[in-house]
């Protein structure tokens, strides 16, 4: 046995080599077919490029979302294939990037070069390329602790070749890409509907915020009844509507920015720039300071539940309610409290997410390294209201349409969820399945 793979079979890191049902095989990736790097024509020769046969670099492969990889920007000439170390593979090749990015991997449905960022493997009869596309992503962590290099991390061929994985039956392999598959066209039949429902959102906006309901509760229209509109510093607006600075709406502005609380391990939730998303609030990435520290901090004002927390830059405009749980506010936030009998609360939010308003937002933003906005350049921006009782209706609308996109997107990550349990499961034999 090589010494790679020797290194490899002891590796405590390889977890999934443990348990593996007796009738599956641990093989190097050498054993899985053909291991070919890449290479890239001068590009002081202009007619080694813009030829016919496809070539692919790393960064590509981070930016598609598919396992499949259809087409490539760049493509070269049989001149620029027989002189370079590029070598020409047939599709179903799976491609890896091992060097600067780590762990990608594509499987080719065109024949294919890459470029030196890769090893590509040419499977054998013994070989399903989509189960291994699924094996590889799962190993990723592994290749990625392999990786070493003095400028950028990078794995060798060799040690590449002595990654040591589970082979199965091939016709075991293929029934568990079958299901595989299976759960990831669900994921993306999912996520085209978020997309689209988002883009029906955006078109939601723009008329309901432009336009308006009439007593009917159907939308203005300005061509129809060119009457019920009028002229105003942000457009055409309908009549009853009021342009006029945001500050005039709330009750006050709420400012903790400036200098972060000392964070704890546990304790009273931190809310930061990078939990305010577009329209909620993200929790992944929670902080936290201790109760101690939250009595001497929140001084400012405690906000109350549906204030709009604000985000001033990094990143600029991005909006959620306050919660209805105990939280701290740390910098580059303000919250903006309504006056309830002026404003409803929904609408702002809506209104802040609303493309018009946000470009608007950019545009008076100042900043070379990242964009933020004054509060005394904010508070003077000037935004459009309905009447109370139209602000009410238009938030109810959107935040109709609003909760079935929150619905889908939590059944996308109970989907991502269990994608990634069955990866564990079927890529280590813990659940067998029926060869077909």
């Amino acid at each position: 046995m090589k010494r790679g793979v020797t290194r490899s079979l002891n590796n405590k890191h390889q977890y999934y080599l443990k348990n593996l049902p007796s009738d599956w095989d641990k093989v190097p990736l050498e054993k899985l077919g053909t291991i070919y790097s890449g290479g890239t024509p001068s590009r002081l020769i202009p007619f080694l490029w813009d030829g016919s046969i496809a070539w692919v670099t790393p960064g590509e492969l981070t930016k598609i979302n598919s396992k499949w990889l259809t087409q490539t920007k760049e493509y070269i000439t049989e001149a620029g294939l027989s002189n370079s170390a590029a070598k020409l593979m047939p599709k179903g090749t799976i491609l890896v990037t091992t060097r600067a990015t780590i762990g990608s991997v594509a499987v080719a449905t065109i024949p294919i070069c890459t470029n030196q960022g890769f090893k590509s493997i040419v499977p054998n009869e013994y070989t399903d390329s989509i189960f291994y596309y699924y094996l590889l992503r799962f190993i990723a962590p592994e290749i990625v602790r392999l990786s070493s290099g003095s400028t950028f991390d990078e794995i060798s061929r060799r040690d590449f070749a002595n990654i040591v994985v589970p082979r199965p039956p091939i016709k075991e392999q293929r029934r568990i890409a079958e299901i595989l598959d299976t759960v990831d066209e669900t994921i993306a039949q999912t996520e085209a509907l978020i997309a689209k429902l988002k883009q029906i959102r955006a078109g939601l906006l723009q008329d309901l915020l432009t336009r308006g309901l009439d007593e009917d509760g159907k939308l203005r229209d300005a061509i129809a009844h060119p009457e019920q509109f009028k002229d105003s510093p942000l457009g055409q607006i309908p009549k009853d509507w009021e342009v006029c600075p945001i500050e005039e709406k709330l009750d006050k502005i709420i400012d903790y920015r400036g200098k972060t609380p000392k964070k704890s391990e546990s304790g009273i939730p931190l809310i930061t720039a990078k939990n305010i998303r577009e329209g909620f609030l993200d929790r992944e990435h929670q902080e936290y300071i201790s109760e101690h520290s939250y009595t001497n901090w929140m001084t400012r004002g405690i906000p109350n539940v549906g204030d709009i927390l604000f985000t001033t830059e990094a990143p600029l405009g991005n909006v959620a309610f306050f919660p209805n749980y105990k939280v701290a506010l740390a910098q580059r936030i303000i919250t903006l409290c309504p006056n309830l009998n002026e404003l409803v609360p929904g609408y702002l939010l809506w209104l802040l997410l609303f493309s018009n308003s946000r470009r608007r937002l950019e545009q008076k933003s100042t900043g070379s390294t990242v964009l933020g906005i004054k509060q005394s350049v904010f508070r003077s921006l000037l935004f459009q209201f309905p009447p109370l009782k139209e602000q009410k209706i238009i938030n109810k609308v959107i935040d109709t349409h609003n909760t079935r996109i929150r619905t889908e997107e939590a059944y996308l990550n109970k989907l991502k969820l269990q994608k990634q349990g069955l990866m564990h499961d079927l890529l280590t034999g813990k659940v067998r399945v029926n060869q077909i």
